[in-house]
C-alpha cells in the first residue's frame, strides 16, 4: 500500500513540476509576444505622429500661404479705395475753400456798407451835437453873464450898506463922545476924546474900522467876443 502511494506521490510530483514549466514556457511566449505587440503599436504610433505632424505642417504652410495672399489683396484694395477717399478729401477741402473765400467776401462787402453808413450817420449825428453844444455853451454864457452882473450888484450895496453902517456908528460915537464933553467945564483934548471912545467900545470887543475909498461900479465882463468860445 505505502509503496502505490509513494509511487501516486511522485507521480503527482512530476505532474506538477510539468505543469510549472509549461506555465513558465507559456509566461514567457505570453511576454515576448506581448513585447512584439507593444514594439508592433509603438512604431505604428510614431508613424502616425510623424504623419500627422507632416500633413499639419503642409496645412499650416497652406494656411500661412493662402492668408499672406488674402493681405495682399486687401492691401490694394485699402490702397485703392484710400487714394479715392483722399481724392474726395481733396475736392471738399478745394469747396470749402472756395465757400470760405466767397463768404469772406460777401462779409467784407457788407461790413464796408456798414461801416460807410455808420459813417454818414455819425457825421449827421455830430453836427447835430456840435450844433447843440454851441447852443448850451452861449446859454451858460449869458446865464454866467446875469450871475456875475447880480453878484456885483449885491457886493456893491452890501458894500454901500457897510460903508452907511460904518460912517453911522462913527457918527453915533462922536456925537455921544461930544454930548459928554459938554457936560465938562473944560473941553477934552485929543487923547481925552479917543480914550473916551475907548472905553466905550471896549466892553464889546473893540472896533475896527476900515473905510475903502469909494470907487465906481466896475463893467460886467463881456462873454460874446470869440475868446470866451470853448
Amino acid at each position: 500500500m505505502f509503496e502505490s502511494l509513494t509511487e501516486g506521490l511522485s507521480g503527482i510530483g512530476a505532474a506538477a513540476g510539468q505543469a510549472v514549466q509549461q506555465a513558465r514556457q507559456a509566461a514567457n511566449g505570453a511576454a515576448q509576444q506581448a513585447a512584439g505587440a507593444a514594439q508592433g503599436a509603438i512604431t505604428e504610433a510614431t508613424t502616425a505622429v510623424a504623419n500627422a505632424t507632416s500633413a499639419a505642417t503642409g496645412a499650416a504652410n497652406g494656411a500661412v500661404a493662402q492668408a499672406r495672399q488674402a493681405a495682399q489683396a486687401a492691401a490694394a484694395q485699402a490702397g485703392a479705395l484710400a487714394q479715392g477717399a483722399l481724392a474726395q478729401a481733396n475736392q471738399a477741402l478745394d469747396d470749402a475753400r472756395n465757400a470760405a473765400n466767397d463768404m469772406a467776401q460777401n462779409a467784407l462787402a457788407q461790413a464796408n456798407a456798414a461801416l460807410t453808413q455808420a459813417r454818414e450817420q455819425a457825421g449827421a449825428a455830430a453836427q447835430g451835437a456840435l450844433a447843440q453844444a454851441q447852443s448850451a455853451v452861449d446859454a451858460a454864457q449869458q446865464q454866467a453873464q446875469a450871475v456875475v452882473q447880480g453878484a456885483l450888484e449885491r457886493a456893491n450895496e452890501a458894500l454901500d450898506s457897510a460903508m452907511d453902517t460904518a460912517e453911522q456908528a462913527a457918527q453915533a460915537l462922536l456925537e455921544q463922545a461930544m454930548a459928554m464933553d459938554a457936560l465938562k467945564s473944560e473941553p477934552l483934548s485929543g487923547k481925552e476924546l479917543v480914550q473916551r471912545i475907548r472905553e466905550m467900545v471896549q466892553p464889546y470887543g473893540g472896533i475896527e474900522l476900515e473905510l475903502p475909498s469909494r470907487e465906481p461900479m466896475r463893467e460886467p465882463p463881456d462873454f460874446s467876443g470869440p475868446e470866451s468860445d470853448p
